[in-house]
């Protein structure tokens, strides 16, 4: 048995990369996942690896799952052992992807059992089979596309089984079902956001199968089976039919349900789509007030929870007010027993804080935001790591000198002589033994080192973190008001800071309508766009009015609802 063993390293570095960068991942229909069998994971992908990283860890039952890869990277004996003790299942091509016209096809069965032959022979032996069914990994405002991959060797390998299981399934044919994973994330390139993953209801593939076998046309049940698919996937995520839709239900919601993700994260989806899908309704004035506030809250670099909490009236503070606000966050905030006891892992895991920013913002491409939060994660990980590591290493060096003294001086007299003996031998020179003992001495050292600084800063970094967002919201408004721009923003510079700057288009979505008519906002140069400070009063007026028409949206929703 295959024990997996490049498996379940990557599936630990997973676990400590999503601890280390998300505040909280919360896992619900784990009832969903059966804990034997062959099964089909069908999960959206908006986020890069670090979707796979989610699902690997998360997954109940600590279920291995293989994922596809092209077989190209089993082709070196060495690559292939590696590829294999991940997980990996080779396939010829992609199998999402559909011959194009003037292309050479195979046809038939024995096409897909080319394409799946290793996927179906996973199956058989009862593992689980990770199949992203969008083809790619993109930022868009809903579900963009669904792809027939997953259809595709849901349904052939019924065939398989059919026409070989005398060669490789024992006894009775096992059942395969297809489980629809939604992973919503909070904000997905921000530290400290959260991740919800959902396991929908399974998707019993055999009625399909049946019809598959016995149509003249594949292709037709292959279709029904993706719609399904499709149809679970948009159940399980947010979805709003364009970006302005999209900003608008998600200020909505901050505004409504502050705090939705930690006081009901199994009812967060679905809040937030029900939001989305009233303001469908709603004239397109009111999704451009709400849409407005997103953009200066980005420009601005403020949240607005922060904001609210330290600023309830709609209207802008006096200067004094300001100025108290600000000194009282500040001071409340450094003499706080918790920001005392996180300090010492500021200063450790400052290494870690810059190497993921700079990640963030030179390495990822930070138009394409499903990939900003792997950057940041693995850079500041890897900095964190030799940060722990140095710091375990001294601590094993302290160590050992302080042993080498106690053994020199004779302090160690009134131990029993065994362990004297022992200290002895351990900080003997030349010793081959005591030198491989000394080095097993420093990797459990610096082992427990990074686990009692990971641990220290886990515990400490949310609260830390959220007050930074409020000193920094204070520091913002009292520059604003303080020193306000001499003279009037324009209405260019108004309109350059309505909207943040949209993702970019992905090249391997194929639409099946035309793009939303809404035009694409490209990230403007610095200069172009004014201060925070600049926005303070203007950020404000637009905030009274996002407040107001939220109010009004909530109101008749709960009117409707009763």
């Amino acid at each position: 048995m295959d024990s997996k063993l490049v498996y379940r390293s990557l599936r630990q570095i997973s676990q400590w990369t999503l601890d280390g960068f998300y505040s909280e991942v919360h896992v619900s229909g784990q009832e969903n996942i059966p804990e034997e069998g062959p099964l089909i994971i069908t999960p959206c992908h908006h986020n890069e690896i670090l979707d796979i990283a989610t699902l690997s860890v998360t997954i109940p039952h600590r279920r291995p799952v293989c994922f596809w890869a092209k077989s190209s990277m089993f082709a070196n004996p060495i690559a292939r052992a590696i590829m294999t003790s991940s997980g990996s299942i080779p396939v010829r091509r992609n199998p999402n992807r559909t011959a194009g016209a003037g292309e050479k096809s195979e046809h038939g069965a024995d096409s897909h059992f080319a394409l799946f032959r290793e996927t179906f022979r996973a199956l058989d032996k009862g593992e689980v089979v990770g199949v992203f069914p969008e083809g790619t990994s993109y930022t868009e405002p809903h579900i963009a596309q669904v792809k027939e991959g997953a259809a595709w060797a849901a349904l052939e390998y019924a065939r398989w089984q059919m026409q070989h299981a005398a060669e490789y399934a024992e006894g009775s044919p096992k059942k395969l079902v297809i489980v629809p994973v939604g992973v919503v994330y909070t904000d997905k390139t921000r530290f400290q956001s959260k991740v919800l993953v959902r396991y929908g209801e399974p998707i019993d593939v055999e009625a399909y199968a049946r019809r598959h076998l016995a149509s003249n046309d594949p292709r037709a049940e292959v279709k029904e089976l993706t719609a399904e698919i499709e149809k679970r996937l948009v159940d399980l995520t947010i979805n709003a039919k364009d970006w302005d839709h999209h900003l608008a239900g998600t200020i909505v919601r901050e505004i409504c349900y502050p705090r939705l993700d930690e006081s009901a994260p199994d009812s967060y989806v679905k809040h937030s789509q029900e939001l989305m899908s009233r303001l469908e309704e709603e004239r397109p004035d009111v999704t451009s007030k709400l849409a407005t506030y997103a953009g200066l809250l980005h420009h601005t670099g403020l949240t607005h929870l922060a904001l609210s909490s330290l600023y309830p009236l709609p209207t802008l503070p006096s200067r004094p007010s300001a100025l108290f606000i600000l000194l009282r966050e500040s001071l409340t905030t450094l003499v706080h027993p918790r920001f005392l006891a996180f300090l010492p892992m500021a200063l450790l895991h400052a290494p870690a804080y810059a190497s993921g920013a700079l990640a963030g913002r030179f390495l990822a491409n930070r138009r394409e935001p499903e990939t900003i939060a792997e950057h940041k994660a693995v850079c500041a990980g890897l900095a964190f790591g030799a940060t722990s590591a140095l710091v375990g290493n001294r601590i094993a060096q302290t160590l050992h000198e302080g042993l080498c003294t106690a053994v020199k001086t004779g302090r160690l007299s009134g131990l029993p002589s065994a362990i004297v003996k022992a200290c002895a031998w351990a900080t003997r020179k030349g010793s081959l033994s005591a030198s491989i003992a000394r080095l097993a001495g420093t990797a459990v050292v610096i082992y427990c080192t990074t686990w009692l600084l990971f641990r220290w800063h886990r515990a400490l970094v949310g609260w830390n973190y959220e007050r930074m967002q409020r000193v920094s919201a204070a520091w913002t408004v009292a520059l604003g008001v303080w020193f306000p721009p001499s003279r009037a923003l324009t209405s260019a510079e108004l309109e350059r800071t309505s909207r943040s700057p949209l993702p970019k288009t992905n090249a391997f979505i194929k639409r099946a309508s035309a793009p939303s008519p809404l035009p694409e906002i490209p990230r403007p140069p610095k200069h172009q766009v004014p201060s925070p400070r600049a926005l303070v009063a203007h950020l404000f007026t637009v905030r009274a009015q996002a407040e107001a028409v939220s109010q009004q949206l909530l109101t008749a929703r709960h009117a409707t609802s009763s």
